[in-house]
């Protein structure tokens, strides 16, 4: 097994080394304290974990473990933190993903024990974007009346918050006919009869009109996003990601660096 280690103040990393060697004698580790340097060596290597500390220098670890998993998505990720704030918010969501400084290897044991636990939050709509694009309620995929319907809808997802034209739209729904007044308005139609057909699914505040089109509804106050919560830096999401977005669409696009829209 190979592993990655980065903490920025070299007592701490050495005691995170250590402390990973007595829980796992035969890993062959990696450690740094610029993370600068770590990201530079990861980039041609196949590794299986990385033990990355929350407040480094330069680069906080959430940050480094994003740009990590976008050219090795097979990676997992546990942050070390002295910040019991960052623990809480995601232990009481999904039980795992961190482990308090000092590290040793008790607490190292248990996390690796743990990696497979890493799950999304539980929540009545969720949109799903690894692997297949999906709208979840309750677990479980809704069906959609026809396929334009799906991918216009993951298409607005796609965009982060940044609209999704009714030139576009119309582009798909009727491709080749001149996006004119009276087209523009069955467009309209088109995305209210969609917003209808979520509603009457219990999935509601997806996407909002706009003047110039339909954009995403980043808020998500009645929603989480696996791609949304990758963005966002959430622990669960960072370590969901296995390289496959959206792969039924081969115009989708798994962005890292654009952010999401406010």
């Amino acid at each position: 097994m190979k592993i990655l280690a980065a903490d920025d103040e070299k007592l701490a990393l050495e005691l995170l080394v250590d402390s990973i060697r007595k829980a796992m004698p035969d890993a062959e580790i990696f450690d740094f304290c610029k993370p600068s340097e770590l990201l530079e060596f990861a980039r041609d290597k196949v590794c299986d974990v990385a033990f990355l500390d929350i407040e480094m220098r330069g680069m906080t670890g959430v940050e480094l473990a994003q740009k990590l998993k976008s050219f090795m998505p097979q990676l997992h990720i546990i942050f070390v933190t002295g910040y019991s704030s960052f623990m809480e918010e995601d232990l009481n969501e999904q039980g795992c993903g961190y482990i308090p400084k000092p590290a040793n290897d008790e607490s190292i044991r248990r996390a690796m024990a743990d990696l497979d636990r890493i799950k999304a939050p539980q929540t009545p709509v969720m949109v799903r974007t690894f692997g297949e694009f999906a709208v979840l309620t309750d677990g479980t995929p809704i069906a959609f009346a026809d396929e334009t319907q799906k991918e216009i809808l993951a298409r607005i997802i796609d965009r982060k918050g940044k609209a999704l034209t009714y030139e576009e739209i119309c582009e798909k729904i009727f491709p080749g006919k001149k996006c004119d007044f009276f087209t523009k308005r069955k467009v309209r139609t088109y995305i209210a009869g969609l917003e209808d057909y979520l509603s009457s699914k219990g999935v509601k505040n997806l996407f909002v009109t706009k003047h110039e089109g339909v954009s995403a509804n980043i808020d998500r106050q009645s929603y989480i996003c696996d791609y949304y919560d990758f963005l966002s830096m959430k622990t669960w999401a960072i370590n969901a990601y296995r390289g496959i977005y959206m792969k039924e669409y081969e115009w989708a696009k798994f962005d890292v660096e654009e952010p999401l829209k406010s």
